[in-house]
Protein backbone atom coordinates (compact mmCIF):
# COMPACT_ATOMS: atom_id res chain seq x y z
CA UNK A 1 0.00 0.00 0.00
CA UNK A 2 3.06 2.22 0.18
CA UNK A 3 5.38 3.75 -2.37
CA UNK A 4 9.16 3.53 -2.45
CA UNK A 5 9.48 7.21 -1.61
CA UNK A 6 7.47 6.79 1.57
CA UNK A 7 9.46 3.76 2.66
CA UNK A 8 12.72 5.68 2.32
CA UNK A 9 11.27 8.56 4.35
CA UNK A 10 10.20 6.12 7.09
CA UNK A 11 13.69 4.63 7.20
CA UNK A 12 15.28 8.09 7.35
CA UNK A 13 13.08 9.19 10.25
CA UNK A 14 13.74 6.01 12.22
CA UNK A 15 17.48 6.25 11.66
CA UNK A 16 17.43 9.86 12.85
CA UNK A 17 15.42 8.88 15.92
CA UNK A 18 18.01 6.23 16.79
CA UNK A 19 20.86 8.72 16.60
CA UNK A 20 19.05 11.39 18.61
CA UNK A 21 17.78 8.90 21.20
CA UNK A 22 21.33 7.71 21.79
CA UNK A 23 22.28 11.32 22.54
CA UNK A 24 19.30 11.69 24.89
CA UNK A 25 20.17 8.45 26.68
CA UNK A 26 23.66 9.74 27.33
CA UNK A 27 22.26 12.94 28.83
CA UNK A 28 19.89 10.98 31.07
CA UNK A 29 22.65 8.69 32.31
CA UNK A 30 25.28 11.33 32.97
CA UNK A 31 23.68 14.74 33.47
CA UNK A 32 19.98 14.75 34.22
CA UNK A 33 17.67 13.16 36.80
CA UNK A 34 14.35 12.42 35.10
CA UNK A 35 11.14 11.41 36.88
CA UNK A 36 9.66 9.87 33.70
CA UNK A 37 8.84 6.16 34.05
CA UNK A 38 7.04 3.49 32.04
CA UNK A 39 3.30 3.79 32.53
CA UNK A 40 3.46 7.46 33.53
CA UNK A 41 1.21 8.92 30.84
CA UNK A 42 0.50 12.47 32.01
CA UNK A 43 2.27 13.96 28.99
CA UNK A 44 0.03 11.86 26.70
CA UNK A 45 -2.70 14.45 27.31
CA UNK A 46 -0.67 17.30 25.85
CA UNK A 47 -1.29 18.61 22.35
CA UNK A 48 1.21 16.74 20.19
CA UNK A 49 2.17 18.53 16.99
CA UNK A 50 4.29 16.56 14.54
CA UNK A 51 6.08 17.07 11.24
CA UNK A 52 5.26 15.71 7.80
CA UNK A 53 8.07 13.14 7.85
CA UNK A 54 6.97 11.83 11.25
CA UNK A 55 3.39 11.58 10.04
CA UNK A 56 4.50 9.57 7.02
CA UNK A 57 6.31 7.10 9.25
CA UNK A 58 3.26 6.55 11.49
CA UNK A 59 0.83 6.40 8.56
CA UNK A 60 3.02 3.87 6.78
CA UNK A 61 3.14 1.56 9.80
CA UNK A 62 -0.61 1.82 10.42
CA UNK A 63 -1.66 1.26 6.82
CA UNK A 64 0.21 -2.03 6.49
CA UNK A 65 -1.39 -3.39 9.67
CA UNK A 66 -4.54 -5.52 9.83
CA UNK A 67 -6.39 -3.01 12.03
CA UNK A 68 -5.77 0.13 9.96
CA UNK A 69 -9.51 0.77 9.56
CA UNK A 70 -9.89 0.89 13.35
CA UNK A 71 -7.10 3.46 13.55
CA UNK A 72 -8.64 5.42 10.69
CA UNK A 73 -11.87 5.82 12.67
CA UNK A 74 -10.05 6.68 15.91
CA UNK A 75 -7.85 9.23 14.19
CA UNK A 76 -10.86 10.96 12.68
CA UNK A 77 -12.47 11.33 16.12
CA UNK A 78 -9.20 12.60 17.60
CA UNK A 79 -8.70 15.04 14.71
CA UNK A 80 -12.12 16.56 15.29
CA UNK A 81 -11.11 17.36 18.88
CA UNK A 82 -8.10 19.46 17.83
CA UNK A 83 -9.73 21.17 14.86
CA UNK A 84 -10.83 24.50 16.32
CA UNK A 85 -9.40 28.02 15.70
CA UNK A 86 -8.96 29.08 19.35
CA UNK A 87 -6.87 26.04 20.29
CA UNK A 88 -3.88 26.51 22.57
CA UNK A 89 -1.72 23.93 24.28
CA UNK A 90 -3.15 25.06 27.60
CA UNK A 91 -6.86 24.93 26.81
CA UNK A 92 -6.47 21.60 25.00
CA UNK A 93 -4.51 20.06 27.90
CA UNK A 94 -7.19 21.11 30.39
CA UNK A 95 -9.80 19.15 28.42
CA UNK A 96 -8.16 15.89 29.56
CA UNK A 97 -8.18 14.28 26.11
CA UNK A 98 -5.76 11.31 25.93
CA UNK A 99 -3.64 10.74 22.85
CA UNK A 100 -5.34 8.52 20.30
CA UNK A 101 -2.47 6.04 20.69
CA UNK A 102 -2.62 5.79 24.50
CA UNK A 103 -3.97 2.38 25.54
CA UNK A 104 -6.13 1.62 28.56
CA UNK A 105 -3.01 0.17 30.20
CA UNK A 106 -1.41 3.65 29.96
CA UNK A 107 1.11 2.44 27.38
CA UNK A 108 1.73 3.93 23.94
CA UNK A 109 0.55 1.79 21.02
CA UNK A 110 3.18 3.27 18.68
CA UNK A 111 6.00 3.69 21.20
CA UNK A 112 8.80 2.58 18.85
CA UNK A 113 7.80 5.17 16.24
CA UNK A 114 6.49 7.89 18.57
CA UNK A 115 7.26 11.43 17.36
CA UNK A 116 9.99 13.76 18.58
CA UNK A 117 7.67 15.81 20.79
CA UNK A 118 7.03 12.65 22.81
CA UNK A 119 10.64 11.40 22.85
CA UNK A 120 12.09 14.67 24.10
CA UNK A 121 9.47 15.78 26.60
CA UNK A 122 11.46 15.00 29.73
CA UNK A 123 10.77 16.42 33.19
CA UNK A 124 12.06 16.35 36.74
CA UNK A 125 10.01 16.49 39.91
CA UNK A 126 6.84 14.69 41.08
CA UNK A 127 5.09 13.04 38.10
CA UNK A 128 1.66 14.07 39.38
CA UNK A 129 2.62 17.69 38.73
CA UNK A 130 2.39 16.87 35.02
CA UNK A 131 -1.26 15.80 35.22
CA UNK A 132 -4.00 17.85 33.55
CA UNK A 133 -5.76 17.57 36.93
CA UNK A 134 -2.97 19.44 38.71
CA UNK A 135 -3.81 23.02 39.77
CA UNK A 136 -3.03 25.62 37.11
CA UNK A 137 -0.52 27.17 39.49
CA UNK A 138 1.55 23.96 39.49
CA UNK A 139 4.95 24.40 37.87
CA UNK A 140 7.00 21.73 36.14
CA UNK A 141 10.55 21.93 34.86
CA UNK A 142 11.36 20.45 31.49
CA UNK A 143 14.73 19.97 29.84
CA UNK A 144 15.35 22.01 26.69
CA UNK A 145 15.95 19.43 23.97
CA UNK A 146 14.73 21.62 21.12
CA UNK A 147 18.04 21.14 19.23
CA UNK A 148 17.09 17.47 18.83
CA UNK A 149 13.59 18.34 17.65
CA UNK A 150 15.09 20.81 15.18
CA UNK A 151 17.01 17.97 13.52
CA UNK A 152 13.70 16.22 12.89
CA UNK A 153 12.26 19.48 11.54
CA UNK A 154 15.15 19.81 9.09
CA UNK A 155 14.56 16.30 7.78
CA UNK A 156 10.84 16.95 7.39
CA UNK A 157 11.53 20.22 5.58
CA UNK A 158 13.70 18.32 3.10
CA UNK A 159 10.99 15.67 2.66
CA UNK A 160 8.33 18.32 2.04
CA UNK A 161 10.44 19.95 -0.64
CA UNK A 162 11.31 16.61 -2.24
CA UNK A 163 7.68 15.49 -2.40
CA UNK A 164 6.55 19.01 -3.33
CA UNK A 165 4.20 19.28 -0.34
CA UNK A 166 4.93 22.65 1.34
CA UNK A 167 1.41 22.53 2.82
CA UNK A 168 2.33 19.56 5.04
CA UNK A 169 4.96 20.99 7.39
CA UNK A 170 3.39 20.58 10.84
CA UNK A 171 0.00 19.86 12.46
CA UNK A 172 -1.57 18.06 15.44
CA UNK A 173 -0.75 14.35 15.40
CA UNK A 174 -4.16 12.94 14.34
CA UNK A 175 -4.60 15.49 11.56
CA UNK A 176 -1.10 14.94 10.21
CA UNK A 177 -1.37 11.15 10.27
CA UNK A 178 -4.72 11.25 8.46
CA UNK A 179 -3.29 13.61 5.85
CA UNK A 180 -0.30 11.32 5.38
CA UNK A 181 -2.60 8.33 4.93
CA UNK A 182 -4.08 10.23 1.99
CA UNK A 183 -0.59 10.91 0.61
CA UNK A 184 0.53 7.28 0.70
CA UNK A 185 -2.73 5.66 -0.47
CA UNK A 186 -2.74 5.38 -4.29
CA UNK A 187 -5.77 6.58 -6.24
CA UNK A 188 -6.33 3.22 -7.90
CA UNK A 189 -7.02 1.05 -4.86
CA UNK A 190 -10.31 0.40 -3.11
CA UNK A 191 -9.18 1.65 0.31
CA UNK A 192 -8.69 5.16 -1.07
CA UNK A 193 -12.41 5.95 -0.70
CA UNK A 194 -12.34 5.00 2.99
CA UNK A 195 -9.33 7.19 3.66
CA UNK A 196 -10.87 10.15 1.83
CA UNK A 197 -14.11 9.69 3.77
CA UNK A 198 -12.18 9.89 7.05
CA UNK A 199 -10.85 13.39 6.31
CA UNK A 200 -14.17 14.93 5.22
CA UNK A 201 -14.82 18.17 7.07
CA UNK A 202 -11.40 18.16 8.79
CA UNK A 203 -8.82 20.84 8.06
CA UNK A 204 -5.69 19.43 6.49
CA UNK A 205 -2.27 20.59 7.83
CA UNK A 206 -1.83 23.72 5.72
CA UNK A 207 -5.37 24.94 6.30
CA UNK A 208 -5.18 24.03 9.98
CA UNK A 209 -2.08 26.17 10.42
CA UNK A 210 -3.73 29.11 8.65
CA UNK A 211 -6.96 28.88 10.67
CA UNK A 212 -5.77 27.54 14.02
CA UNK A 213 -2.00 27.86 14.24
CA UNK A 214 -2.01 31.55 15.16
CA UNK A 215 -3.24 30.94 18.69
CA UNK A 216 -0.48 28.36 19.23
CA UNK A 217 2.19 30.76 17.97
CA UNK A 218 0.98 33.56 20.23
CA UNK A 219 0.96 31.21 23.21
CA UNK A 220 4.46 29.95 22.38
CA UNK A 221 5.81 33.51 22.24
CA UNK A 222 4.56 34.10 25.78
CA UNK A 223 5.91 30.85 27.25
CA UNK A 224 8.99 30.94 29.52
CA UNK A 225 12.08 29.30 28.09
CA UNK A 226 12.71 25.70 29.03
CA UNK A 227 15.60 24.82 31.28
CA UNK A 228 19.00 24.25 29.72
CA UNK A 229 21.48 21.72 31.07
CA UNK A 230 23.62 24.56 32.41
CA UNK A 231 20.69 26.07 34.30
CA UNK A 232 19.72 22.67 35.67
CA UNK A 233 23.22 22.21 37.00
CA UNK A 234 23.04 25.55 38.84
CA UNK A 235 19.74 24.54 40.41
CA UNK A 236 20.95 21.14 41.50
CA UNK A 237 18.66 19.23 39.16
CA UNK A 238 21.45 17.85 37.02
CA UNK A 239 23.97 15.29 38.24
Amino acid sequence: MSEGKTESVADSVQNLYKALDAHTEKILKTQFNSSCTKGCSHCCYLLATITFAEGLLIAEKLMVGPDWRMWLAKLRLAAQKVDYPSITRTNYFRKGQPCVFLGEDKLCRIYDIRPACCRYHIVTGPPENCSFLAPESTKTISLDLTPLEEEVWKLSDAVGKYLKRPDMMIAPLPIMVLACMVVITPDDIEERAEVMKAIEGIRMPGQWMRDCGGSLIREENMRPERMSLEEGNKRGLVK
